[in-house]
This record gives structure tokens, sequence and C-alpha cells, in this order.
């Protein structure tokens, strides 16, 4: 974690923010910085409640029992790369030398995302291994990737580390490779990841000037509630991007909680949502998402991007 994350974003408890509705500040403890201004290992503490989130490794876990939450999740993860399958190779493939391309076809997915512009403070609320933080840590004055999984965010502050996204290609069975994309790094000193909750992260509303939720909105057990508060943490003006296929599935979410409830167009749904919470599109685009799994089997995913601003 970086030494003045705390004075670059007002992170807050997410406890108090979401569960009692009362935003309070975390301090740092037992954080000292090595010489490169990062923080290896350490806490941030409520200054009300008192609950306290660890550092571990470089990475602030802002979840409840965020020890055993890590040490499960170590635990399950014998490699953290092949762990996130073809999310990777999705997120930088379009990025490796074109020697290393041949069969691979990413798609415009995270490209475009990467390429979206933002002001102020810009918030990833699912930025996975970091493809579409790295493109706003270069228009936003600062950029905040959040991800539940703390496997992912680690991968994702290597990239920032190193400037290079390692990915895995399978062709067959045990045959693959693994490759390393140079990513362009975003000016020093302006992204960060944290491990924490997309539906409760841990900041105030009104903070942001963009908010990015990618493939987020189908997963939500509250979709409605789910888009209420990315859009609450926007300043006036602000600007919320939504990107999903809008693919329920009704073991996860049911039916009366979609949006249109599989009765009209869930984009049709979302767009009158964002009007009701006085939000005006100002673009749409249909993406094209491939997850290789290997050389014969692909999925294509077909996400809808909306872009929103406050009024």
């Amino acid at each position: 974690m970086r030494a003045d994350l705390l004075d670059r974003v007002q992170l807050v408890c997410p406890t108090c923010a979401w569960k009692h509705g009362n935003p309070a500040a975390l301090r740092a403890e037992r954080a000292e910085a090595s010489p490169e201004g990062e923080v290896r290992d350490g806490s941030l503490r409520c200054v009300r409640c008192g609950a306290s989130y660890p550092i571990l490794h470089g990475v602030a876990v802002l979840v409840p029992d965020g020890h055993r939450r890590v040490a499960q999740e170590s635990a399950a993860v014998e490699e953290p790369l092949r762990s996130l399958g073809a999310h990777p190779l999705a997120q930088f493939g379009d990025l490796l030398p074109e020697a290393d391309r041949v069969g691979v076809r990413p798609g415009d997915f995270w490209p475009r995302l990467a390429s979206l512009r933002a002001e102020g403070l810009a918030v990833d609320l699912s930025c996975s291994t970091g493809r579409a933080l790295l493109g706003l840590g270069r228009t936003a004055g600062f950029a905040l990737g959040i991800d539940s999984s703390w496997t992912a965010a680690r991968l994702a502050r290597e990239v920032l580390a190193t400037g290079r996204a390692r990915v895995r290609i399978v062709e067959e069975g045990a045959m693959e490779r693994t490759l390393a994309a140079e990513v362009p790094p975003p000016p020093a000193g302006r992204v960060e990841v944290v491990v924490a909750d997309p539906e409760r992260p841990p900041l105030p509303p009104g903070i942001a000037g963009f908010v990015l939720a990618a493939n987020l909105l189908e997963r939500q057990g509250d979709p409605e509630g789910f888009v209420r508060r990315a859009a609450s943490l926007l300043r006036p003006g602000g600007t919320l991007a939504i990107a999903s296929p809008f693919a329920w599935w009704e073991e996860g979410v049911p039916r009366e909680a979609w949006l249109g409830r599989g009765e009209e167009p869930a984009r049709d749904a979302l767009v009158r949502l964002l009007g009701d919470i006085g939000h005006e599109i100002v673009e749409e685009a249909d993406l094209t998402l491939v997850l290789r799994e290997t050389a014969r089997l692909e999925q294509v995913v077909r996400p809808h991007l909306v872009v929103s601003r406050a009024r």
C-alpha cells in the first residue's frame, strides 16, 4: 500500500459507512513505510468503531475478518495466475508482442474500458488484474482499484510495480506458456489497489469523479441497489460507467431482482433507473470480450456499456 494513500483518498470504515450509514475515517497503525514509500504490513483502524483492517504484503484488506479471508483464499490458490483462468489474457492479450498474439483475440472490451476518460478520483469497483484501472490512472487525478479477490489485487499491484502483465496461453491439455505483456504505465503515484467488497466500497458518498462497474451488475443480489450505491459515490457532474452482459441466473439472483425482471430488456431498465436517480446517458456501446480457455475453446461475451453523468 502506498504510504500516502490516506492523504490521496478519504478511505472510510466500510462497516460504519454501509451498515450504520455514518462514514468514519481510517487511520494507519503499525504501518512503517519502506524507503520507496510502500507499506508492506500493518493495519488500518476505524476512528469510531475501532474495527481493524490488515495490510498484508502491501495490500490493504478492507473487509471484516480480513486475516481469515486472506488465509482461506491463499490456502485455496496454489498458483495465482492459474487461478484466474482466462481473465488476465483477456485483459492484456492485445498488448502482447505480435508474434505471441497468434491465435489470441481478446476482443475490444478491456481496451475500450481502459480508454475511458476520468477526472478527479476514479474508482474501479472490480479491477481484477488492472487493465481498465491503469488506463484510468492516465487521465484521473488518482485511480483506486477495488477487488474482492486478494489474488487479483496482488497481481494488479505486481503489474503496477513492474509494468509487465503475466498471462497464460493454454493450447491443449498441459501444453501452455506464460508470457508477459508490456503495459504502458500510468503517471507515477496515481494508482492503488485494495481488497474490498464492491457492494460496500470503503468510500464516503460524493467523493469520486468517475466510477466503473465492469461485469458486476449481473452478480449482485440487489442490482438496483448496487447501481444506486455506485452512483452515490459520485460528486455532481461525475460519470458512472456500467458494462454488463445482463446474464441473469436465478440461482444467484432471484428473478424479481433482475433489472427488467426478464420481461423487458435490462438495458432499458438500467437506462430508466439512471434517469430516475438524476443521470443523463452520454454514451452506449456493444463490446466483445473473449475468454480463451484453449486453442479450440473460447467463451464470447458481449457486454453492453452505458456511460451516464450525474446532473
